[in-house]
């Protein structure tokens, strides 16, 4: 079996849940095919003009060389689209292998990807008569307007395709399931298959009781509500913990503004070691996105070092917080609802680390995908 997975891989500089995951894919392929990854950066786009055409033209028009390398694959695994690929030389690979998209964003119906503009959800795109204008108009991606009608003219090319009977879609969540049937693809050629995280260092015997929250420090992360919850938080309900803060982004300073307090830690960047003796000192884990995550890597890989994991009730977050013993939703995305939930979770001390740890390995351990994974190529292969 040989497997090649292509991606057009985020910006270099920045964090991406996206590109991890497309390494660990490719680990996980590894174990049990001939696995190749053929992957492209999106920094060309920023590049100078001659750099940028390249790159357009990619995804605009038949590229014979990657048709050419795509040919002695049986499966080709197709994650960021763009600027990698066209809907012309993905029509011509569909003909000689299966062709498998999976759906880490909303990329399809959202010029951004996330459908989150200016503080809030925005769905405009999907509602409004301009369609898909409107996103230009607001220069969605990468606040460029001739970018952002770039994408949006190669995102409708494929979305064309993406009826073909040898085309299949993987969403990462149950909850990215309904989005793509939403699209009009038929359910029999969608599967769900989560994403995987890595083993954190499980540590059995915790050395603290304090609270983690990781990620992209980016408005749609909720990082402000979460502050502002814990420091509503009376003193004898923290009872000494701290809240400890791992990322960075564009939120940075205005994060660190608001964190200015003995019990609250900004840790910056911090390597998968570190952040997992820094686990083995917290007994909590906070995912509270304001929009709707197709998947929910950060509350994952809390369960993966033990912790109880607090999330919003958005996109894929919800079933992972639920497939946890360990798991709590809030009923809103407020900081009242925020706060309400956190204190309840810090009173719940029945749950062991232990318990939240097997039910990771049952649902989201490298093992357990690699299972999902190679059952899903056998029963295209041999039905």
């Amino acid at each position: 079996m040989k497997i090649l997975q292509l991606h057009s891989a985020y910006t270099s500089s920045k964090i991406s849940g996206e590109n991890s995951t497309v390494d660990t894919l490719s680990e996980i392929f590894s174990r049990f095919a001939t696995s190749s990854l053929y992957k492209l950066s999106t920094d060309k786009l920023h590049n100078n003009l001659p750099a940028k055409m390249t790159a357009t033209k990619k995804y605009l028009l038949l590229d014979r060389h990657l048709i050419d390398i795509s040919s002695s694959f049986d499966f080709v695994i197709l994650h960021n689209p763009i600027p990698l690929i066209s809907a012309e030389t993905l029509r011509s690979i569909s003909k000689s292998s299966h062709v498998i998209r999976i759906w880490h964003n909303y990329r399809n119906s959202c010029i951004s990807g996330n459908h989150f503009r200016n503080g809030h959800q925005c769905f405009d795109c999907m509602t409004r008569i301009s369609g898909r204008f409107t996103g230009v108009f607001h220069k969605c991606y990468r606040e460029s307007a001739v970018q952002s009608s770039i994408v949006s003219f190669a995102e409708s090319r494929l979305r064309n395709l993406y009826h073909e009977k040898k085309i299949w879609h993987i969403g990462v969540s149950e909850f990215m399931c309904t989005h793509i049937r939403s699209l009009g693809i038929e359910n029999s050629h969608i599967r769900h298959i989560p994403n995987s995280v890595t083993n954190m260092s499980f540590s059995e015997s915790p050395r603290g009781d304090d609270v983690l929250m990781m990620g992209r420090i980016e408005p749609e992360k909720g990082f402000l509500q979460v502050i502002e919850a814990w420091n509503s938080i009376p003193m004898h309900v923290k009872g000494g913990r701290t809240l400890h803060i791992v990322g960075e982004g564009s939120m940075l300073d205005t994060v660190k503004l608001s964190s200015r307090k003995k019990d609250i830690n900004l840790h910056g960047i911090l390597t998968a070691a570190q952040i997992s003796d820094l686990g083995a000192y917290c007994g909590t884990g906070i995912a509270c996105s304001l929009w709707d995550e197709p998947f929910g890597k950060i509350a994952a890989e809390y369960q993966a070092m033990g912790l109880k994991t607090l999330v919003t009730p958005r996109g894929g977050l919800i079933e992972i917080a639920k497939k946890s013993p360990g798991g709590s939703v809030t009923r809103d995305i407020n900081v009242e609802s925020i706060t309400n939930s956190l204190i309840e979770v810090l009173n719940n001390n029945l749950i062991s680390r232990r318990q939240i740890f097997d039910s990771y390995e049952s649902n989201y351990s490298v093992d357990s995908v690699t299972d999902k994974w190679k059952q899903f190529f056998e029963e295209i292969l041999y039905g």
